[in-house]
């Protein structure tokens, strides 16, 4: 069995679920955004001190993503 995890566009959110035996799509997922944002700025923050360069696998484009914690007291 195994696992996606992707964006989707027009609902914006991060889905994790399922796939099919093609791994092509989605057999059953679930929003996940909120854990799996969290998760990204823990690994960019502990693994890589605060700011990671990510490229594609094929060489495309890439992102920097920096991450900045901030005081959740109101």
């Amino acid at each position: 069995m195994s696992y996606g995890i992707d964006y989707g566009h027009f609902s914006e959110n991060i889905h994790i679920g399922r796939l099919n035996k093609a791994r092509t799509e989605f057999v059953t997922k679930e929003d996940h955004t909120i854990p799996a944002a969290l998760a990204v700025a823990a690994w960019v923050t502990n693994a890589h001190g605060g700011e990671v360069d990510l490229t594609q696998t094929n060489g495309g484009s890439g992102f920097r993503i920096t991450v900045e914690r901030i005081d959740s007291t109101t």
